[in-house]
């Protein structure tokens, strides 16, 4: 595919947001001008009506973003996409399963950890001390993976080097140990 044939339609998006603005512009500075009859510039329309019922402040740094997304978006979408800048932020998921906590307590086996797995994967309804074991070993299990995402090891280094954090813990556990909460 020609780089031209890749341009061609991001110059089509681009004219047509320049239309849209040019005929916000223009229903702006005319309000006797007849309004579309489309179902889209009646939403347009209440959603407008909306955003001044709610953040009536014009000088609201959200009020402005809202007023000014048109016209940046006709700027922005198509440096965007021909600079195949999709999305911007590290979105990062975590499973949290048994299958993946691996560290410390949890890096048993799963058949070791469930015990409500007997009688078709319904134990767990009818002995309570199975149930109790399974919910004690999906507490741990999610620890160590909530642990093990938000704790990197150049976090467990900066904490480590703090002297402010290590005397804030040691006072928080001196405070659990004389409550009897240890």
């Amino acid at each position: 595919m020609e780089q031209t044939d890749q341009v061609r339609p991001l110059l089509l998006v681009f004219r047509r947001n320049q239309i849209v603005a040019a005929r916000r512009a223009k229903d702006a500075l005319d309000p006797a001008a007849p309004a579309a009859p489309t179902r889209l510039h009646r939403l347009d329309t209440y959603e407008q009506t909306l955003v001044a019922a709610l953040v009536p402040d014009v000088s609201d740094p959200v009020r402005r973003g809202y007023e000014r997304f048109a016209e940046l978006d006709a700027i922005l979408f198509p440096l965007e996409m021909v600079g195949e800048l999709h999305e911007k932020d590290i979105i990062e998921t975590v499973r949290i399963s048994p299958l993946d906590a691996r560290k410390g307590f949890s890096g048993r086996e799963t058949a070791d950890k469930i015990a409500g797995d007997a009688l078709y994967h319904s134990g767990g309804f009818f002995k309570r001390s199975w149930r109790a074991n399974d919910i004690l070993w999906g507490r741990v299990d999610g620890l160590c993976q909530l642990v093990e995402s938000l704790l990197t090891r150049d976090r467990v280094a900066e904490l480590a080097g703090s002297a402010t954090w290590r005397s804030q813990l040691r006072a928080a556990l001196l405070r659990a140990e004389q409550r009897g909460r240890w």
